[in-house]
């Protein structure tokens, strides 16, 4: 019996609230039926195996994770080798698509919506990142009821249509050169649920508040999107820290590379509050100073890969379970569950203690 049928075994003697657990450590759905969630689980844990295949491989596992974006197109990537305890960070890119990637007229600042225009763009920003040699990337995935709005900005809607013409033209090129590459879309709401869940919010915005009393009188909504991006970045920026401040490490998700840490640790400002953009590879293009200052952007493609590795880690420790308890009884129903319970306890812990400010 495969690995996977086991593991469907034990799901059948679940409960529903379990399941949604189970699916938000794995980045599948969190609601519908229990057989929606079911299925949504099986679908998650091929994409899972797919990543853990590759890891194992000759080659390792060499991710990309991308924010889509015309003015403030960001990735970064990871390598994760067989050998290899856990992930390491390489290299972190922030570039101006228009320019850089298609050619504008003068007068122009962003690349007109014609289909031409999207189609080169997409063909050259696909031949690019091939270039990076990474073997999965996670593609942020746009929302597709927003094009229906009739009051739809056009930037937002070249962003949409970014994400199929990359998409088409990488698949393209994965199928007439036979390359050894995996795409997959990366729902922003999976990554915001796992990386802002278990987060003491009360407390950070109670902290926030009395930070910024005397600048400024607004106050941050526990459910608002500003608030999501704040913990978001700081999530990014502690996890950093942790590994450039020169005290003893607290969290080992994911390493430095060693040319990326020289880079850090070479940061000439406060370096627990570090400007990702300054630590980036860039654009030939000048950015603005808001989009200088923007950090969002950055951190997102940064976390478009983080919580798939944290997804084939919780995956792993469930085939590593499955190994030991192919035969299944009663006793390893209740641990299978215990194992659930852990792994949401364990998750909470650390999200409770890596964000302390933002």
């Amino acid at each position: 019996m495969s690995k996977l049928k086991v593991l469907n075994k034990y799901l059948d003697g679940i409960k529903s609230y379990e399941l949604k657990s189970l699916g938000l450590m794995l980045g599948s759905i969190q609601t519908g039926t229990k057989k929606q969630l079911k299925e949504g689980l099986n679908e998650q844990m091929v994409k899972l195996n797919t990543l853990l295949k590759l890891k194992d491989s000759k080659s390792g596992l060499k991710v990309m994770g991308i924010d889509l974006g015309i003015a403030n197109f960001a990735f970064t990537t990871f390598h994760w080798d067989k050998g290899m305890e856990r992930p390491m960070l390489k290299e972190m890119y922030k570039v101006q698509l228009a320019g850089d990637f298609v050619n504008l007229n003068e007068g122009e600042i962003t690349p007109p919506l014609r289909p031409e225009v999207m189609a080169t763009l997409g063909l050259n920003l696909a031949n690019w990142l091939t270039r990076f040699s990474c073997n999965a990337y996670f593609i942020e995935r746009q929302r597709s009821r927003s094009a229906s709005s009739s009051t739809i900005l056009e930037n937002i809607l070249k962003v949409m249509i970014l994400e199929y013409v990359l998409y088409s033209n990488l698949q393209n090129r994965i199928v007439s050169e036979s390359l050894p590459i995996h795409l997959f879309p990366s729902l922003p709401k999976r990554m915001v649920d796992f990386t802002c869940s278990g987060i003491p919010i009360e407390e950070l915005i109670k902290a926030h508040s009395i930070q910024k009393r005397e600048k400024s009188k607004s106050k941050l909504n526990p459910t608002s999107n500003v608030l999501s991006k704040k913990v978001r970045i700081a999530l990014c920026r502690s996890l950093i820290y942790d590994q450039i401040s020169g005290k003893e490490r607290q969290f080992f998700k994911f390493d430095l590379d060693p040319d990326f840490k020289e880079i850090l640790d070479g940061y000439e400002g406060d370096k627990s509050s570090v400007n990702f953009y300054e630590i980036s590879k860039g654009s030939a293009m000048d950015l603005d100073f808001r989009q200088r200052n923007k950090n969002d952007d950055l951190c997102d493609s940064l976390l478009h890969g983080f919580v798939w590795l944290e997804w084939l880690a919780n995956y792993n420790t469930l085939l590593k379970f499955v190994d030991k308890h192919a035969n299944y009884t009663t006793a390893s129903q209740d641990q299978f569950q215990q194992l659930i319970k852990d792994f949401v306890t364990s998750h909470d812990s650390f999200m409770s203690n890596v964000i302390k400010s933002i």
